[in-house]
């Protein structure tokens, strides 16, 4: 690793802490508090907003996706991928970024397995922000939703059936078979590799649940002697990373732990630079275009319940010309109504004057 791998907090650096206790203290202390998993665009504390504004901060353009179309294959030149399901990637969404990644030596996808959730971490850090003066019903609520946020194992869904396979890819060592409560994530006691120089294993407490399988990549960091993060070339030279779990990228993760943030600007550093790291060449940062792809969904030829914006914007010309039918009915409606005025005295006819009638 070169001097400029480890890892600096940029210029913002102090307004770093305040945007994460803000997320942390968007939901209070109630058990109802937003878990939506890899998304960057919600206050969620799984959620990845605090990643985003990481690489804005290096000067890069952030942008989410929901879907591998066309339009992100030609915009993109760095992806960042936090699935749903453990393990390795379905295998069509690996092909797209198999052709994605061979279009230009420079594109980098960063992939990160969904097995890790930081509502443990939320929770510790509520209840140990307690005030004194707390009730010991609000204790005895944070303890409970402390207590059930620890089983999240058993929510996790299974790897895909068609997944991507290990020699193009990679493949992961469960921890154990099953769901809970044969499953039993660990703290790390331990941190190793090039990314761990100068991070304290004790304060990080980076769970580790799968590990990874490493062959030739190049292992970045270990959790007790395991690989948690490591990195390998295409044949064209474009970069993938993998994490094994987002247990210091989510926000929760980052807000209750200060110790991993180091890591994860080591992810922003790895797609922010040119140059090979892993073996020792100097970069220099690079402005780019990058995605946060997001949602189960993501393959464009999947049919996926569409969210409320792409339901307005498919039903927008519809939208406009029910609006000016409504509009212009409205407009009929009044025309034709009746006169609500005081009716006007019509004038005599004579018809009562029999003088009158000639005239």
């Amino acid at each position: 690793m070169t001097k400029r791998s480890t890892c600096t907090v940029g210029r913002g650096a102090l307004a770093w802490p305040v945007v994460a206790t803000l997320l942390l203290a968007l939901s209070g202390c109630s058990p109802g508090v937003d878990t939506t998993y890899g998304r960057s665009r919600v206050a969620s504390i799984n959620g990845t907003g605090v990643l985003a504004e990481m690489f804005r901060e290096r000067g890069h353009q952030v942008r989410a996706a929901v879907r591998l179309t066309q339009e992100l294959h030609d915009w993109a030149d760095v992806i960042v991928r936090f699935s749903t399901h453990p393990g390795p990637p379905p295998k069509d969404e690996a092909e797209w970024y198999g052709k994605w990644l061979d279009a230009n030596p420079g594109h980098r996808l960063a992939y990160i397995p969904y097995d890790y959730n930081a509502g443990p971490d939320y929770w510790t850090r509520a209840r140990e922000q307690l005030p004194s003066t707390a009730s010991e019903r609000l204790r005895e609520r944070v303890d409970e939703a402390l207590e059930k946020s620890e089983k999240w194992p058993v929510h996790l869904l299974p790897p895909f059936k068609e997944k991507a396979g290990a020699r193009e890819w990679f493949a992961v060592k469960a921890s154990t078979k099953g769901r809970l409560p044969t499953r039993s994530p660990r703290v790390c006691k331990t941190l190793g590799g090039p990314w761990a120089t100068g991070v304290d294993a004790g304060k990080a407490a980076l769970v580790r649940d799968d590990t990874l399988k490493a062959e030739s990549e190049t292992v970045l960091l270990k959790g007790d002697s395991d690989p948690l993060v490591m990195s390998w070339n295409r044949p064209n030279d474009s970069r993938v990373l993998v994490a094994a779990s987002g247990t210091f990228l989510l926000n929760a993760a980052l807000v209750a732990r200060p110790a991993r943030w180091p890591l994860a600007w080591q992810v922003v550093d790895w797609a922010s630079f040119d140059g090979n790291e892993d073996e020792g060449e100097v970069g220099r940062p690079v402005p780019k275009r990058v995605a946060f792809v997001e949602g189960s969904f993501v393959t464009a030829e999947r049919l996926a319940t569409p969210s409320i914006l792409e339901i307005l914007r498919r039903l927008r010309p519809f939208l406009i010309v029910t609006l000016q039918s409504l509009l212009l009915g409205m407009a009929t409606c009044l025309s034709l109504a009746l006169s609500l005025r005081k009716p006007r005295r019509e004038e005599p006819t004579g018809a009562d004057r029999p003088v009158a009638h000639p005239e």
